[in-house]
């Protein structure tokens, strides 16, 4: 019987120094561990030179304990038509001011962030304007859009957020508009699958299954 018990507290004793040299691992040398996020609503339109862009939020999260670089970003655009796609370059960091206009903060960098910590940013991403075909988007119709993040130097991007929006008939207009006009404005969009959560009128029952009311 001692001799059991004392396999037992043996036993017991290693276990509780194996969990202890994880705990220490996990909470003081792991690597950092990179996400990213695309936020609720996109502002989509052309500049007044008639490229693309898009005005994205974009949440970065580090989940390890080290710090973590996030080198660049970039936003893969495709139609429900085609699989073929336009790569959307950072153009700027942007900011919003009191009044809501998106002001210029920075130009894009590589972006540190601590261990245990978020960090949010205001992207403006755009077509190319040196050559090449050029991106518009004009017509009503679901695109899926995919939030590239690169943490390493391969070509291979390491981070990834997919999603998609849709481009109603009256959203079509008023981008072919100021498009032609040359406005240089942009149409806000939701994401598709924040669709549920928009401000809008819900009937009772939808309120009830909003709520999961029986």
């Amino acid at each position: 019987m001692t001799r059991t018990k004392e396999v037992l507290i043996l036993v017991l004793s290693i276990l509780s120094f194996v969990m202890s040299i994880i705990t220490l691992y996990k909470t003081q040398f792991s690597s950092a561990c990179m996400r990213i996020f695309a936020g609720e609503h996109l502002n989509i339109g052309h500049f007044k030179e008639g490229n693309f862009q898009i005005t994205l939020a974009v949440v970065l999260v580090n989940t390890g304990v080290k710090t973590g670089v996030i080198s660049r970003v970039a936003l893969l655009i495709q139609d429900s038509a085609s699989r073929s796609g336009y790569l959307l370059e950072p153009y700027f960091y942007q900011k919003i001011d009191e009044a809501g206009h998106f002001l210029h903060d920075s130009q894009p960098a590589p972006i540190a962030i601590s261990g245990k910590q978020n960090l949010s940013k205001q992207i403006l991403f755009r077509s190319s304007q040196e050559g090449g075909t050029e991106f518009r988007l004009l017509q009503p119709g679901t695109y899926s859009l995919n939030l590239l993040g690169w943490t390493k130097t391969s070509a291979d991007p390491d981070l990834l957020d997919s999603f998609s929006f849709t481009v109603s008939p009256e959203n079509s207009k008023q981008l072919q508009f100021d498009f032609k006009q040359s406005t240089g404005k942009t149409t806000r969009i939701s994401q598709a699958r924040w669709f549920p959560w928009q401000a809008r009128s819900l009937t009772q029952e939808q309120v009830k299954a909003l709520l999961k009311q029986d």
